[in-house]
């Protein structure tokens, strides 16, 4: 795409603003990151000005390490997340984990505004050059944001007041979930940001607003912004008798922050019968039943900005809204708010207390923290030179690292989410090899893993690592680029080791298998399983006759919203992750398969991707059978993962990695810690890069359990066995 960009960078790199679970509370860190790469439904922002509020944001930076220890051991979601990995996982594995929550990097910030740089190839709504809005995107000289999270500024309104666009969109949302009605009586409850631009629209549209906070400070800005009432939390009840007559308040909007049960139970004492309470806020929920029950109240919440927000068919521009369904999804709230700016129906220039340069960013932060400020602006270079050369540099920079010698094999990865930087990049380092670039599409995870596996590069643009000096390339992104990004790599004459799924589409299978043959370079999948220490241990007492394999997998349940589930980028449970299954049960069969069936307990009507229950049978060209049982289902306490094995006159079974039981003519038993084979896994790989002879497991055995697991797939699709 020809596009001009409008450079506002300092020499060459792009400032973000981040937060750390590992460092003191009250702490931020500007780091310098690669400019992101823009999506196709995506537009590339210059920032001009960013937002700091004094809600989300200063209880995001205040979380440090002895809140989340308290968090581990009161929250009973985060106490089941850390047994599941314990048991899946392993100690070793969890520990990597927790190093790896502690050192990663949080983008903070959600409320900008800048000018377009950019446009992914399906963008629509904006051209180059245009000054916009956006939301959702961190602090940072560049963001990359969806079309449908950003707006066009409304002419006539500053950068600096676009900038408070989605703090405003926030207020607004939950003033259309209360729905309040022309002269009704409506209170606030907390007077930081949100509740202050609430108290400020309610006041503008209509509505008898009687706002309340304990700090006389927030009061004062109140009043005299609006002449509207303000009264400290004591006082408040008496004041709503009084202005309603007796009635009660038709609306309460809770926009405070606080753990005092008080809170919500006076938000219910202030309404009327049959009033409203919509919570903005994050307030403790231990509501008295009798007024809640006896006024037959409605209480609701507020999620952010608006519908939209979650969606990932909206976030992706997959759907649209219609009006007469959904009038005000987050993109109308946005502009709508933009619009009173611009019209001065409400006013925000009072409610600013600092503005400074974000390489000043904890300036900022420490006025909010402190109490001394509502809200902040950080304002980012606003020279405007037409330059296309400086985007491209900004994709890429250097920090320290540690020299590579000459001999040691380099790696470069695409791809480095949280399994690569507690498991695969360590192991990879463990092995012997060095890891010189790192790449990811937004820059932000490549710089956390930058500093786990002493990288010097990171880029965000793909082709600076297929143009690197190195021996292999690492994919381990989102599953649905897994085979394009492989063939690209084998184009470049890069050797490949690709993460499982190496396919998510018989197209994808057939365009990686013509490209391997066409360019035979080395070629791996990360199909660990088989290089297990048990593993191999068990392999070792196949009677050489065709057995019968059961391989049980209970897993846990995942969230529905959860990407492997999502139908283009994980593909579903089956494709996602039952390669390294399927390729157990080929290395047990010592032969290839022939014919695959599967079933599933979910009904015909449920989405493929969403199913999560099912069994899969497998036969072999030499007589040998399989069977994979993958269930969500399961009880607590058995293995997650059961190997049984049967044939020539022994019976086989791994539980866990941990344990094998060798039934026979005598019994043997092996016990170890569990193991995954992920180590053996990698330096198998490297061996295969340095002799270049496979070791352990061949291109061919990688497309075959590829070519299982998709056969599966359209079996369980069309309720048929499938021959292969």
């Amino acid at each position: 795409m020809t596009f001009t960009v409008f450079s506002v960078l300092i020499e060459g790199e792009m400032k973000q603003v981040f937060r750390r679970a590992l460092d003191p509370g009250g702490k931020c860190l500007v780091l310098d990151i690669p400019a992101p790469v823009v999506a196709d439904n995506e537009v590339l922002v210059a920032t001009s000005f960013s937002l700091v509020s004094a809600g989300t944001e200063s209880a995001t930076l205040k979380k440090s390490v002895p809140e989340l220890g308290r968090l581990a051991l009161t929250d009973s979601r985060t106490k089941n997340q850390i047994e599941r990995t314990l048991r899946g996982a392993g100690f070793r594995e969890f520990l990597g984990r927790v190093q790896v929550e502690l050192k990663k990097l949080h983008p903070l910030g959600y409320s900008g505004s800048g000018v377009v740089i950019e446009i992914g190839r399906n963008v629509d709504r904006f051209h180059v050059g245009d000054t916009v809005a956006f939301a959702g995107a961190g602090h940072a000289e560049y963001v990359s944001v969806p079309q449908t999270f950003a707006v066009k500024v409304p002419e006539g309104l500053a950068a600096e007041n676009a900038a408070w666009g989605t703090v405003g969109a926030i207020a607004l949302q939950g003033i259309r979930r209360l729905r309040p009605e022309l002269r009704e009586t409506v209170v606030v409850i907390g007077l930081g940001l949100l509740g202050q631009i609430a108290a400020r629209i309610l006041a503008s549209a209509g509505t008898l607003v009687i706002a309340s906070d304990p700090s006389e400070e927030r009061r004062r800005r109140f009043s005299e912004a609006t002449g509207g009432i303000a009264v400290p939390p004591s006082e408040l009840e008496e004041i709503v008798q009084e202005a309603s007559a007796g009635r009660g308040a038709d609306g309460v909007l809770v926009a405070a922050k606080s753990d005092d049960r008080s809170v919500i139970n006076q938000a219910l004492r202030l309404c009327r019968e049959r009033g409203r309470v919509i919570i903005l806020g994050l307030v403790r929920l231990d509501f008295d039943r009798d007024p809640f029950w006896k006024k037959e109240l409605d209480v609701g919440f507020s999620r952010s900005y608006g519908p939209g927000i979650f969606d990932p068919g909206y976030r992706n521009g997959l759907i649209t809204y219609p009006p007469g369904y959904v009038r005000w999804p987050l993109d109308k709230n946005l502009l709508s708010f933009l619009e009173m700016l611009r019209d001065g129906a409400i006013a925000v220039n009072d409610l600013l207390d600092i503005e400074v340069p974000i390489e000043r960013a904890q300036e900022a932060y420490d006025a909010i923290t402190d109490g001394r400020a509502i809200a902040a602006l950080l304002s980012y270079p606003c020279s405007v030179e037409k330059n296309q050369d400086v985007l491209a540099a900004a994709r890429s920079i250097k920090i320290p690292a540690t020299p590579i010698p000459k001999k040691q094999p380099r790696l470069g990865f695409i791809g480095t989410g949280g399994f690569v930087q507690a498991t695969l990049g360590p192991m990879f380092l463990a092995a012997g090899a060095a890891i010189p670039i790192l790449c990811s599409r937004s820059g932000v995870s490549a710089r956390t893993a930058a500093e786990l596996l002493r990288s010097g590069t990171i880029t965000t643009d793909i082709e600076e690592v297929l143009s690197a000096q190195l021996d292999a390339v690492v994919i381990a992104t989102r599953h649905d680029q897994h085979a394009a990004l492989a063939v690209r790599a084998l184009k470049a004459g890069k050797a490949v080791f690709v993460e499982k799924p190496p396919a998510l589409t018989p197209d994808e299978y057939n365009a990686l298998l013509g490209e391997i043959e066409r360019n035979p370079r080395p070629f791996f999948v990360g199909l660990n399983r088989r290089f297990a220490p048990l593993a191999r241990r068990m392999f070792e007492y196949l009677a050489g006759t065709p057995g019968i394999a059961t391989y049980t997998v209970m897993t846990g349940p995942i969230p529905n919203d959860h990407w492997t589930l999502d139908p283009v980028q994980g593909g579903g449970r089956l494709l996602a992750e039952c390669d390294h299954f399927f390729d157990f049960l080929n290395r047990l069969s010592e032969s290839s398969p022939t014919r695959v069936t599967a079933y599933c307990t979910e009904s015909r009507e449920v989405p493929f991707a969403q199913r999560r229950n099912f069994r899969v049978s497998v036969e072999y060209d030499n007589g040998a059978l399989g069977t994979l049982v993958f269930t969500t289902q399961g009880g607590r306490g058995f293995p997650r993962e059961k190997v049984e094995w049967h044939g020539g006159g022994r019976s086989i079974v791994l539980e866990d990695f941990r344990k094998l039981t060798v039934y026979g003519k005598r019994k043997d038993g092996f016990v170890a810690s569990r193991d995954l084979g992920h180590k053996d896994c990698c330096r198998s790989f490297l061996r295969y890069l340095s002799t270049g002879s496979p070791e352990g497991l061949s291109p061919s055995e990688c497309l075959e359990a590829s070519r299982t697991t998709l056969a599966a797939a359209e079996s369980l699709r069309r309720g048929i066995p499938i021959l292969l």
